[in-house]
């Protein structure tokens, strides 16, 4: 793959939008793609077969890696070797001071550090293309990898919604609070309680991050620069002292109202110490590929996968999820 690391890379950047799709470079490398289809068409060199996989599976990878760095946001977060078991730390601090009588010593405590692993799954998506819409430039390549990194990704945060939901829904306030649509005094409290841990941020969908601008006690006109901020985002970007932030939130193949992820829930960070976070993540590896042509159509079947994992640890957990009914 070492003489085509210039597409590669033109790939990478197109996909994060670093280069207009028209630009005659990009042209040029689906060019080199579209030869390579046709050289294994005439020659069924397997060579051939394989360099196109490990060139589609190194954007693919690349792309990944760069949308799920905002779980770092989340949780803390590990990257390691395959079949590799992460050794989580979660630090118990027991000491305290206290007034005493004079060379009375206190209560004795230590700082005591426990540590958990968590098991990881399999993702895998696999797409299957034609040959002839390769080689024709029907279908690029770079799109091919564009979708198969949005299909891991969405995976991947549909899971940790679903992890961080099932523990927080059944703890007490205020780490959980739910109300019919934005109640200010529960949300208010739990941006107040985790923004003692660091600077807070509060996430969530687009449709939930509006209702702010009904009780953010703006009673009349908006001054001019929040009136341009709201104008531009849909939202003021600061509640309360949060940083507000929209989670991209896909719509679902063939739908126009439903979307990957919940539309009901808010998520109320803090921006400490990210081994104080009680959501872990693991990533055992990079995306990884195997390939082969389809025996009876004779279409190019790629199968790329991922190894992860997501778990809520831990007796204390600073951070709070709201639900907005």
């Amino acid at each position: 793959m070492a003489t085509i690391y210039k597409e590669v890379d033109l790939f990478i950047a197109q996909a994060k939008g670093e280069v207009d799709p028209k630009s005659p470079e990009l042209a040029e490398a689906r060019g080199t793609m579209k030869d390579l289809s046709a050289k294994f068409i005439e020659t069924k060199d397997k060579g051939i077969r394989t360099e196109l996989a490990e060139i589609t599976t190194t954007v693919t990878n690349t792309i990944v890696r760069g949308k799920t760095d905002y779980m770092e946001r989340f949780a803390d977060v590990a990257r390691t070797g395959i079949n590799v078991k992460q050794q989580f730390e979660i630090e118990r601090d027991l000491t305290s001071a206290e007034w005493t009588a004079k060379g009375v010593a206190g209560d004795r405590g230590t700082l005591a550090k426990e540590y958990v692993t968590m098991n990881t799954k399999h993702i895998t998506t696999r797409p299957s293309i034609s040959f002839m819409d390769m080689a024709s430039g029907r279908i690029n390549f770079d799109r091919i990898a564009l979708l198969s990194a949005e299909k891991i990704d969405n995976a991947l945060t549909k899971e940790m919604e679903t992890v961080l939901f099932n523990a927080f829904s059944v703890m007490a306030s205020p780490n959980y609070e739910t109300a019919t649509g934005i109640d200010q005094t529960l949300l208010k409290n739990q941006i107040n309680t985790f923004g003692t841990f660091g600077q807070p941020y509060l996430l969530g969908d687009i449709s939930k991050l509006t209702l702010l601008d009904n009780i953010s006690g703006w009673n009349g006109k908006l001054p001019e620069a929040l009136a341009l901020e709201h104008n531009a985002n849909g939202f003021i970007g600061t509640f309360n002292t949060a940083n507000v932030i929209r989670l991209v939130n896909p719509l679902l193949r063939g739908s126009l109202t439903n979307t990957i992820l919940r539309k009901d829930l808010m998520y109320i960070l803090s921006g400490g110490d990210a081994s104080q976070r009680s959501l872990k993540a693991q990533f055992e590896g990079e995306v990884y590929m195997r390939e082969q042509e389809d025996f009876y159509t004779g279409d190019y079947d790629l199968m790329m996968g991922m190894i992860a994992g997501f778990k809520v640890v831990g007796a204390e957990h600073y951070m709070g999820v709201y639900r907005a009914q």
